[in-house]
């Protein structure tokens, strides 16, 4: 390590690594904290909010996530799911039969368990997309449970 330019690539990189890291956790820190906030209330309006509040702070992985509760907590209001907290993704999927729901919970799933990165295009599908599940999953009279599966 005598060579100027290894050891300025080598402080470069390990600059770089930490840079990362500490992003990473910072990143992480906030996420916790607005789930956090968000498990002290059910309630899919204040879901909501919380997820707007993340996605104006630029955590566009939390909007996401908070979404998707506030989505399912909609879901189970309306009387469509048993309950988000004892029913999985793909049971809810296979209930509700429709495209724009296997959408989010699909990007859902890979940004929360999958380590994908949120962007704003998940962001925007997330706010505008769960009205539509919302609408084209309600029972309706004179609907067949066949017409559920959505536009996508």
């Amino acid at each position: 390590f005598t060579d100027p330019v290894l050891i300025i690539a080598a402080v470069t990189a390990g600059g770089l690594v930490a840079w990362r890291l500490i992003r990473r956790r910072t990143r992480i820190g906030v996420r916790q904290e607005a789930d956090a906030q968000a498990a002290t209330s059910d309630r899919a309006a204040d879901l909501e909010a919380a997820a707007a509040a993340a996605e104006d702070e630029g955590d566009l992985e939390a909007a996401v996530r908070l979404r998707f509760r506030a989505g399912l907590v909609r879901l189970e209001s309306a009387g469509i799911i048993a309950g988000p907290l004892v029913t999985t993704t793909e049971h809810v999927s296979q209930a509700l039969r429709n495209r724009t729901f296997d959408h989010l919970a699909e990007r859902h799933e890979a940004i929360a368990y999958a380590g994908s990165t949120a962007s704003p295009v998940d962001a925007t599908s997330a706010r505008e997309g769960w009205p539509r599940v919302i609408d084209e999953v309600r029972p309706r009279p004179g609907r067949k449970p066949d017409d559920r599966r959505g536009p996508m």
